[in-house]
């Protein structure tokens, strides 16, 4: 059998002159020595110069250092700009020149690595509304707070360049509220909500069309082309466990295995290494598939039951307390993930 390849978090997979550049930048602004910012991740100023790239594990370590050399609380924020600006790779060039927002949704999904490195989504559609479930491409850290403040701020400051106006962007993260709420206020919108039984955000189908006053779809073009030659789409060890999972709910770590063309014990070690457990991945798909029944398609238990698979009633309650905490009529009533209408752009 092939073995199946995948991203682990020591491949050197990341071009450091994306990602080092903007967090380089933003601690030099705030008088962080580059020396000690970059000591102990690996990481050389040559190594970026001759643009190389990076692991996972180093640029955890460089965000890690990072957040904690820089003073204030507006570090994540400020390198999420710095990456919406950053001219450095064709991806973001092929974004610059879309022809509309959904567009450059479907690119963002496209070159996922490259725009973010750390987090995945799943996207869904339901009725006027489009929402994204975030994942965790290495598993979750105590800088998943950091690095998705990073991703949610080069989201929206790359909407607001592309349409030269804000979109009212709707979203939920899995902690609970910071100290430095203005943070949030002042670069993501004042449509937040904290202590979710997920991390996602949302957006109102109709900004999808809004057009881009940049298109260009020659230049796209030729940025996707060569994007596509530069580099690689092949998932991560989590996300390519997802994908197995949510094709064959009851997979078992040695279905996985055989599938993967290795040992029950390579994969247990492997998930060691991204702080999470085959056990973990399986229930958050569930629960992933389970807030999406309940909470953004409105689903009643037994419609929802029947999409998991699970036929008893009383097993479906269980299941749904174990994951989130709350039994399904309870989950309704703490959590409401779907925004109310009001004017998509502001």
């Amino acid at each position: 059998m092939k073995r199946t390849t995948y991203l682990s978090y020591q491949d050197k997979c990341f071009p450091l002159q994306h990602f080092a550049t903007p967090i380089i930048d933003v601690c030099s602004a705030r008088y962080v020595d580059q020396q000690k910012l970059l000591r102990g991740t690996g990481i050389f100023k040559s190594d970026i110069v001759e643009g190389r790239n990076a692991s996972a594990k180093q640029l955890l370590q460089l965000l890690q250092q990072a957040k904690d050399l820089t003073p204030g609380y507006d570090c994540a924020f400020q390198i999420g700009h710095q990456l919406a600006t950053n001219q450095q790779n064709s991806v973001m060039q092929a974004i610059q020149y879309s022809r509309n927002i959904e567009e450059f949704f479907r690119l963002i999904l496209v070159f996922k690595h490259i725009f973010s490195p750390f987090i995945g989504a799943t996207f869904i559609k339901e009725e006027n509304w489009g929402y994204f479930l975030l994942e965790q491409k290495f598993g979750k850290t105590k800088l998943t707070p950091f690095i998705t403040e990073i991703f949610s701020t080069a989201l929206v400051s790359l909407c607001h360049q592309l349409l030269g106006r804000k979109i009212c962007f709707h979203f939920g993260f899995d902690w609970q509220q910071p100290r430095y709420i203005q943070e949030y206020e002042e670069n993501l919108g004042f449509q937040i909500k904290f202590s979710q039984p997920c991390a996602f955000f949302a957006l109102e189908l109709a900004n999808l069309g809004y057009q881009n006053q940049h298109r260009n779809d020659l230049r796209k073009w030729h940025a996707i082309h060569k994007a596509k030659k530069e580099y690689s789409s092949t998932p991560t060890l989590l996300e390519l466990i997802r994908q197995q999972l949510k094709m064959s709910p009851e997979m078992t770590m040695a279905d996985l295995a055989q599938q993967l063309a290795t040992s029950p014990a390579t994969i247990k070690r492997k998930l060691r290494e991204h702080g999470v457990s085959y056990t973990q991945l399986h229930q958050e798909v569930r629960k992933h598939l389970a807030i999406e029944c309940l909470l953004v398609r409105g689903l009643n238990s037994e419609q929802s039951a029947s999409i998991l698979a699970i036929s008893d009633p009383t097993n479906f309650r269980r299941a749904i307390k174990k994951w989130t905490g709350y039994t399904p009529s309870k989950l309704k009533q703490a959590y409401s993930i779907t925004p109310t209408g009001e004017a998509p752009l502001t």
